[in-house]
């Protein structure tokens, strides 16, 4: 072989150099992502224990913590707004809007509901759900669905005086309304409430809430693509700090406070982060997992049993590659609501 021209030296030299930095490129330390950052607002009914700017943002602050150590999510809770619920809908959600559904389900409705529920037990076994209806009901589902629902609401109107609970205010404690300013053009990712969500038999077959009358300590709505997380997530303090007799014997302890109310909502906005940004569903299975909600409203404890490495079956790190289809409920719809 004779010697190369310079032409051909310049060429080797220069895939030589490529190849050089290509290596360094490849063998260089990579800067961390980013943490993800939701944008969360404080919604405020009056006559309710508040949430202080103070309250939502230790909670926020012990929520990322949470994410990083047991769903190994690098994620910013930033608190933008504290402001009245009233108000929020007012804004975002006119009357005509809102959905009430605190009416009787209809016939047909509690045909759908039966089907659907029989359905959701046949693929999904709960442990533990006999301790939560009397004796004799197993065979009449939609029918203790139902009558718990209408009891729920008799309780909160109780609770919260006839005024809060008249159309069209009454509507304000309903998910479907929550849906409805959720998906509105306000921005939040995140909404803290004081205020009790209901989740009514025909919003779909999440047990754990229905068993409950229908209160939930939050919920994720997806498939809303103008959102930078293509959704949004709720949840609730009213199931951790309100008096009312139903929600305590659910609690199984007396109100929370302090400390104690900022770990239990700090759990719950972690579990919504599951939801939202990992597609994670819930599930009746996996033991001290934050991804099993509880059948009852014992929030405190069901925070606390849950621990650093995190669950296998649902740290993203450890679970298998699967659907990202978020299907907490038997519906497999992205817009799906998953309520806690």
């Amino acid at each position: 072989m004779g010697p190369l021209n310079g032409a051909t030296r310049r060429a080797l030299l220069g895939s030589a150099s490529r190849f050089a930095l290509a290596l360094l490129l490849l063998l260089a330390p990579r800067a961390p992502a980013a943490p993800r950052v939701l944008e969360a607002a404080v919604l405020c009914f009056p006559g309710l224990p508040s949430i202080s700017a103070a309250e939502a943002t230790s909670a926020a602050e012990a929520a990322t913590q949470m994410a990083r150590e047991l769903l190994d999510l690098d994620v910013r809770i930033v608190v933008r707004a504290i402001v009245g619920a009233e108000a929020a809908f007012d804004r975002h959600v006119p009357p005509a809007r809102r959905l009430d559904r605190t009416a009787p389900p209809t016939d047909q409705e509690t045909r759908k509901m039966r089907a659907v529920l029989e359905a959701f037990l046949l693929r999904t076994p709960v442990r533990g759900i006999d301790a939560l209806l009397p004796p004799g009901t197993a065979s009449r589902w939609a029918e203790q669905v139902v009558e718990r629902y209408l009891a729920r609401n008799a309780a909160l109107q109780r609770a919260l005086g006839h005024d809060a609970m008249t159309s069209p205010r009454r509507a304000l404690h309903c998910l479907g309304t929550w849906d409805r300013l959720m998906r509105a053009g306000h921005g939040w990712d995140l909404l803290v409430t004081n205020g009790p969500v209901l989740y009514a038999p025909q919003d779909g077959a999440a047990l754990h809430a229905l068993l409950r009358g229908g209160i939930i300590g939050g919920v994720t709505i997806w498939n809303i693509p103008s959102r930078t997380h293509g959704g949004a997530a709720m949840v609730s303090s009213y199931c951790l700090d309100s008096t009312e007799a139903g929600v305590a014997e659910l609690r199984g302890r007396p109100p929370l406070a302090g400390k104690e109310r900022v770990d239990a909502l700090a759990a719950l906005m972690t579990h919504e982060l599951g939801h939202l940004l990992l597609k994670l569903p819930d599930n009746y299975r996996h033991a001290n997992c934050l991804m099993h909600p509880p059948l009852g409203l014992a929030y405190l404890e069901w925070s606390r049993s849950a621990r650093p490495p995190g669950c296998a079956e649902c740290r993203p790190a450890r679970r298998p590659v699967q659907s990202s289809s978020p299907s907490s409920t038997p519906s497999s719809s992205s817009s799906t609501p998953s309520p806690r």
